[in-house]
């Protein structure tokens, strides 16, 4: 009877066994092709490969959609300056209204040109405003030269 049970557990002791044996296989074979093989994730819905443009590629390209889309509300639009700056093109551009003055503006547009940002945000720094208008109020000042942060402007 004794024999039977040590049986019965040693059987289980190899099942548990092979059962992580295989597991380890399967989760290795996983990673080694995710690190050697990136497209490997795109197979599983991780999207495709972004093309990235050359700075002046994505630059041009941004100008000539901003005067065909936004020409009429903002003027001539002329390049300035390009940068990679976080992950993104700056670009500077100059706008030369009605007024006929021009006023330079950056914006941003992803490297692969397909995603333009007409105004990027600093997160600390409009914190940094939006803590300073909250502590004001709360000390019932009206800030100085403040508007609310909702109208802040980067």
């Amino acid at each position: 009877m004794i024999l039977k049970m040590l049986g019965k557990q040693g059987a289980q002791a190899k099942l548990l066994f092979v059962i992580g044996l295989v597991s380890i296989i399967i989760i290795a074979a996983v990673v080694l092709a995710i690190i050697y093989q990136p497209s490997f994730l795109s197979k599983f819905g991780g999207g495709e490969k972004m093309v990235v443009l050359k700075l002046d590629q994505a630059a041009q390209d941004l100008v000539s959609f901003i005067t065909e889309v936004y020409g009429a509300q903002v003027g001539a639009v002329t390049l300035k300056e390009v940068i990679e700056k976080n992950g993104l093109y700056q670009v500077t551009l100059s706008l030369t209204g009605s007024d006929g003055q021009p006023t330079e503006q950056q914006v941003y547009v992803s490297r692969d040109g397909k995603k333009f940002f007409p105004q990027g945000i600093d997160i600390a720094e409009m914190t940094s405003q939006f803590r300073n208008f909250q502590q004001q109020q709360q000390q019932g000042q009206q800030p100085q030269g403040q508007q609310s942060p909702a109208a802040l402007q980067p």
